[in-house]
């Protein structure tokens, strides 16, 4: 009777072990996951608007800033979009000169329209290759929670970027990138 006790005492003090290892193994891929997205953020890098373009009287175009890559999920930590602003550099003053390229924030993009759909989008394309031990497969851009824009003023009504899971796109310009929609 005793060793059938002390069978059943190690496959249970077996299989608790199993569990804790398990356990461990999953935090494990939670922190690599975690730690990779946050080399995304800081390896890779995109081509972004001339400020010498915001600053010229003659161009009006809209927008989009931010001050950070990251998730809201993770406090704006990781590899998403957490914060964005929008302006229109001629619509808002007549002077667009310096105080317009100070409201470009650490990252910003033009918006553009689609002629057919006349949707709003803007291109986040990379200005060089994607970094080794990161591929496209690694690239899952994400938004966590809707991001509105405030647009009334130049458009009449908001754009938002949605939550979403966004894939990159490896046809875009010359190494690839993301289109996003904003509706």
């Amino acid at each position: 009777m005793k060793i059938k006790q002390k069978i059943v005492q190690l496959a249970l003090q077996l299989c608790l072990l199993c569990i804790l290892f398990s356990c461990d193994a999953n935090n494990d891929l939670k922190n690599k996951t975690t730690i990779l997205e946050e080399d995304i953020a800081s390896e890779v890098t995109f081509k972004e608007i001339e400020k010498s373009k915001v600053t010229n009287s003659k161009w009006c175009g809209h927008i989009v800033s931010w001050d950070e890559w990251g998730r809201k999920s993770k406090d704006c930590r990781g590899w998403g979009l957490c914060n964005a602003s929008w302006f229109q550099p001629c619509k808002e003053k007549k002077n667009t000169s310096a105080s317009e390229s100070k409201k470009i924030k650490s990252f910003a993009t033009e918006v553009y329209r689609e002629k057919n759909t006349e949707e709003y989008f803007i291109l986040l394309a990379l200005n060089k290759p994607i970094p080794k031990g990161i591929n496209s497969n690694d690239l899952l851009f994400r938004i966590d929670k809707d991001i509105i824009l405030e647009t009334e003023k130049s458009l009449g009504h908001k754009l938002t970027f949605k939550t979403g899971v966004y894939k990159f796109d490896e046809t875009i310009d010359e190494f690839g990138g993301y289109k996003i929609f904003l509706y």
